[in-house]
């Protein structure tokens, strides 16, 4: 165990030099952090976040340190996207590497063609959206983060954007409250969607289809309702 927690903060020291004191290095889009306070504050929380993630893996098959690994890389994209608004290529595509190397052991179809559907699917509701409403819906840095999700977590990346949608709607709630958040904020998305994969990776899924019948149930019971007071 002295010998993984070694590893965690090697890997959470390491990555946090190139993410936040020179991101440069990941990206050139990328500027870095206001103050050095910043850069030591995010370097220490992600070595905290690196040994509670260490704690919840506890990898010690070749499987488990591959879950780890892209664990890791994931918490850093979304730590990048939340204090700079990008999703560096460079981490997408180590991402898409570990993924690609999971599937070399453990070979699986259905996420090869989750990840391409998927994939297909947000370009073309990007690409209608910009026609019509002269914007994106979702970031392509996103679009890219959701595909490469489709091909490590196959059809279950559904369930991760849903839980990042709930997430999401709550700060937005929360931040028009507050008169914090317009319609000009920009949300990182890809901060929602680590968190959709960590609740998903400590949740049962039947949860999730109890609550998500629960919802069905109750806006079906909703609209007779009204149909019946219409009446």
């Amino acid at each position: 165990m002295v010998l993984k927690l070694v590893i965690t903060t090697l890997l959470g020291v390491s990555e946090s030099y190139f993410s936040f004191f020179k991101p440069i290095l990941i990206s050139e889009n990328i500027k870095e952090l206001s103050s050095f306070r910043l850069n030591f504050l995010f370097l220490l929380v992600s070595i905290i976040s690196a040994l509670l993630f260490i704690y919840i893996n506890n990898p010690n098959s070749n499987l488990e340190w591959i879950e780890y690994s892209f664990m890791m890389v994931f918490y850093f994209v979304s730590m990048i996207d939340c204090y700079s608004k990008i999703i560096p290529n460079r981490l997408i595509i180590i991402l898409l590497g570990i993924s690609l190397f999971r599937l070399t052991i453990n070979f699986y179809m259905e996420y090869v063609l989750a990840s391409g559907v998927i994939f297909i699917v947000l370009i073309v509701v990007n690409y209608y959206s910009s026609k019509i409403f002269e914007k994106t819906i979702f970031g392509w840095g996103d679009v890219k983060l959701i595909g490469m999700l489709g091909l490590y977590l196959g059809w279950q990346v559904l369930w991760v954007a849903y839980i990042a949608m709930i997430f999401l709607g709550l700060l937005s709630i929360i931040g028009v409250v507050l008169k914090k958040i317009n319609r000009s904020t920009r949300i990182p998305l890809a901060v929602f969607l680590f968190l959709g994969y960590l609740f998903l990776r400590q949740t049962d899924l039947k949860v999730f289809y109890f609550l998500t019948g629960s919802c069905v149930i109750s806006l079906v019971n909703s609209l007779i309702s009204l149909l019946k007071n219409l009446n």
